[in-house]
């Protein structure tokens, strides 16, 4: 059997997670996080100073790829300051083993805190909603939605879910079955059936990968079934954790992903497939977005970023 050595094993994962188009922020945050804890358990044979190196690039790689995901740039910002003293001082660094067992104490202490955030977040919501008896529209793939019917299933409270594929990867399918594990009846429905199948809910709740004062960024499709809610009167909910709150960082505009994704085609044909996995949405269609600690209607939200309130999120 051919053992990868754990700087090859480690890079082997980030590629995957460089290719993940499946998981939401949270899910490639969580891989992350997985992979440097896995990383620095074991006896790497290289220098502190290689050792950063890998690790910093690493990250940043992740970082310039899903950079649409708020929860995974939050991560690597907070890293990167507290990386700032071993990077000042790099040509100095000797004691690899300190520096192992102190990046581990920082992801022990930034899991700690977050760690719990998804149930906060399904406590608020149950709080806030009722969802008894209710048809609940859902689309593409969140752990924090996930996170809310384990409180569903475990307050035995009862509700029926109307689930979107979420082309081109069909992630919604991950989230079709986790809920359906858990006892629900889903029924599921190809993107373009969305405004057919609105009228039959009575909320639609998604998660979010990012989140700014007039627009949250979602998987493509997430608008359609935003304006059919709205045309319909139907509560439009957000759920998502403080780390997605994106005053003043700088997010790239997404790039196309593969084409034959979506249609496998000749270039002499004429067909040019375009594929985005991600857009904007106004705020103006959202009913309320809770969080872990507050929940906001759309003029709310611009309250709190004007007031800098995201702040304490840090």
């Amino acid at each position: 059997m051919n053992i990868q050595n754990p700087i090859e094993q480690f890079k082997s994962t980030i590629v995957k997670i460089r290719s993940d188009r499946s998981s939401g922020s949270q899910g490639v945050l969580n891989n992350t996080v997985d992979s440097l804890k896995l990383l620095l358990s074991q006896n790497t044979g290289v220098s502190a100073k290689k050792l950063l190196e890998i690790i910093r690039r690493g990250v940043n790689s992740l970082r310039s790829v899903h950079n649409q995901f708020s929860a995974l740039i939050h991560f690597s910002a907070s890293f990167e300051t507290f990386l700032h003293p071993f990077v000042e001082n790099i040509n100095t660094l000797k004691d690899a083993e300190l520096l192992r067992k102190n990046i581990l104490g920082f992801i022990k202490e930034y899991s700690e805190k977050w760690k719990d955030v998804n149930k906060k977040i399904a406590e608020l919501a149950i709080k806030n909603i009722d969802f008894a008896g209710k048809t609940i529209f859902l689309h593409s793939h969140s752990h924090t939605v996930e996170t809310l019917f384990d409180y569903l299933k475990a307050k035995k409270i009862k509700v029926n879910i109307i689930q979107t594929e979420a082309r081109p990867k069909m992630e919604g399918r991950l989230q079709a079955q986790y809920i359906s594990k858990l006892g629900y009846k889903v029924t599921f429905i190809v993107d373009s059936a969305v405004s057919k199948y609105a009228a039959k809910a009575d909320m639609a709740i998604v998660g979010c990968d990012c989140l700014f004062p007039d627009y949250f960024i979602n998987k493509i499709g997430t608008q359609t079934l935003a304006h059919s809610c709205q045309h319909l009167e139907i509560p439009f909910y957000i759920l998502t954790d403080s780390r997605k709150f994106a005053f003043d960082r700088n997010i790239e505009p997404e790039k196309r992903k593969s084409s034959t994704e979506i249609w496998s085609v000749e270039p002499e044909t004429g067909i040019i497939p375009e594929n985005f996995y991600y857009e904007g949405v106004p705020n103006k269609f959202i009913t309320k977005v809770i969080t872990e600690q507050n929940v906001y209607d759309s003029e709310e939200l611009k309250e709190a970023f004007k007031e800098n309130e995201y702040k304490s999120f840090t």
